[in-house]
């Protein structure tokens, strides 16, 4: 039995049509010209695995220590790695889309659903997004959808870095250009298209929609309610509760010296590091970099001014 208490994480980076270059330009992660939309800091799925960096896993994919050492992760029963965590460099807009949830996805797509989170770490001033829609059933959807009315169709809201939120399945959406988020989320990579402005690839060629899957499970009233939770101010750290819903927990961690994590309930935590370059359990960690708190770890100090996204079951 390995008793790791920490697992430091790679990423992967993902071509996207409407990326930019924030990857190379902020995080230094690529020096590639090429536009990249996502970065998949953390991920158990096999479109794009995290690699452990440190310790006596290193070199192993993370959906491997999970299998194999289930321990390390609380002995949860799910048959993969339930979460993914990605940042996303929106330099134009994306898609119109809606994701499926767990019944459906599984019986159509053998993956899991996709509700996901939200955190706005930069934004333009007049940054926007899509969230929900204005159609009042199923009948006034496909109707303005079929006459492509969108713009009457679609909520747009304004956004502030530090703004979040959860994006339920069901719910159609959209991130706007010069946007850049953190994103939470199940571990699936199912989306269907509505919309994508007859965008077209190098090779002159549209992005296929899913028109008949979207209908199917776009949820008919939309009105959007704002989650609000605690905040707790430490003497060296404010911690604000952004989401609670019945895939994962999510907290905001604003660290001015030190933190402990006291894991009374051996559970295992997420972070990643969206500010600062703190020590975690003494390995430094730096911006855009996830790990993972591993539940054997009954307490694991955070050392340096940082800003970190932490996320348990």
């Amino acid at each position: 039995m390995i008793m790791q208490r920490v697992l430091v994480l790679s990423g992967v980076l993902k071509k996207r049509i409407w990326g930019g270059h924030y990857f190379r330009d902020t995080l230094k992660i690529t020096d590639d010209s090429e536009p990249y939309g996502e970065y998949w800091t953390l991920s158990a799925h096999p479109n794009g695995e995290s690699i452990v960096i440190n310790g006596k896993f290193t070199g192993i994919k993370l959906s491997q220590v999970y299998h194999e050492h289930r321990y390390l992760f609380a002995n949860i029963k799910k048959n993969q790695f339930p979460l993914l965590v990605k940042i996303i460099d929106a330099a134009e807009d994306l898609s119109i889309q809606v994701h499926p949830g767990d019944s459906y996805a599984l019986r159509h797509e053998n993956e899991l659903g996709k509700n996901e989170f939200w955190y706005i770490l930069d934004c333009a001033d007049d940054a926007k997004l899509i969230l929900g829609h204005n159609a009042s059933d199923k009948d006034e959807l496909i109707k303005m959808i079929n006459e492509n009315k969108f713009d009457m169709l679609l909520n747009k809201r304004n956004i502030k870095k530090g703004d979040y939120f959860f994006i339920k399945d069901g719910t159609v959406h959209a991130i706007c250009k010069n946007t850049i988020i953190l994103e939470i989320q199940q571990s699936s990579d199912v989306t269907y298209r509505i919309y994508d402005y007859d965008r077209t690839d190098k090779d002159g060629n549209k992005r296929e929609l899913h028109l008949e899957k979207a209908i199917d499970v776009i949820r008919a009233n939309q009105n959007y309610d704002k989650e609000e939770y605690f905040e707790m101010n430490l003497s060296d750290t404010l911690i604000h509760k952004l989401t609670d819903n019945r895939y994962f927990k999510t907290y905001h961690y604003q660290i001015i010296d030190q933190v402990s994590i006291a894991n009374l309930n051996h559970i295992f935590y997420l972070g990643t590091v969206i500010s600062g370059e703190p020590t975690v359990d003494g390995i430094k960690i730096i911006p855009g970099q996830s790990f993972i708190i591993t539940s054997i770890a009954e307490n694991v100090v955070i050392n340096g001014k940082s800003e970190i996204i932490i996320t348990t079951l």
